[in-house]
């Protein structure tokens, strides 16, 4: 480098901020690079696993060193960063061997009648999958009571993962919240 007439002391400056923008420049990618390593060595995800990661929810199809690939309940693919997996909780449903089915609603408090009756018609509605809902394990909770309306979650566990089944109890638990407010507007 003297033969060049190159300042070393200047050469070597440059070479260390240039470095230096690329170790900034890449400091997100590596990060997901080493969590994506955690995460493919590590035995708390599978591909096929169902998994619920802050807003996201899917079946895993694929982990790479860069993101989590995941197919959620409308065929969507989501794909999540490494760094927001490993950073995030996650509920994995499939160690779990059992689904928790949730489903939130509002009723109109106008003309509604009492919990307990709703209680009753969402256990009838459900009675045809009692042989896919795990026994006493049906619950009808208030989230919260306003001045016009109530909201409810109702939750059962769902011992074998049948999407098909899960989307007739669904729709089963919709069509008797449809009812009950059709019927409050109809008063």
């Amino acid at each position: 480098m003297i033969v060049f007439g190159v300042d070393i002391l200047r050469f070597i400056t440059s070479i260390t901020i240039v470095a230096a923008a690329i170790a900034l420049l890449s400091k997100d990618y590596i990060t997901n690079i080493i969590n994506g390593l955690i995460i493919m060595f590590s035995d708390q995800l599978s591909l096929g696993d169902q998994i619920r990661v802050g807003e996201f929810q899917g079946k895993i199809l694929d982990i790479t060193l860069i993101n989590v690939v995941l197919q959620n309940d409308d065929d969507d693919i989501v794909i999540v960063p490494n760094s927001v997996i490993f950073t995030s909780t996650i509920v994995n449903q499939s160690k779990q061997n059992i689904k928790k089915m949730s489903i939130e609603f509002e009723v109109d408090l106008h003309n509604f009648t009492s919990p307990a009756d709703l209680e009753g018609r969402l256990k009838e509605a459900l009675h045809p999958f009692s042989a896919n809902i795990t026994a006493n394990s049906f619950s009808l909770k208030t989230l919260e009571i306003r001045k016009d309306l109530a909201r409810f979650k109702v939750q059962f566990l769902i011992p074998r993962h049948d999407k098909e089944v899960e989307r007739q109890m669904k729709r089963a638990v919709n069509t008797v919240i449809l009812s009950v407010n059709k019927k409050e507007v109809e008063d």
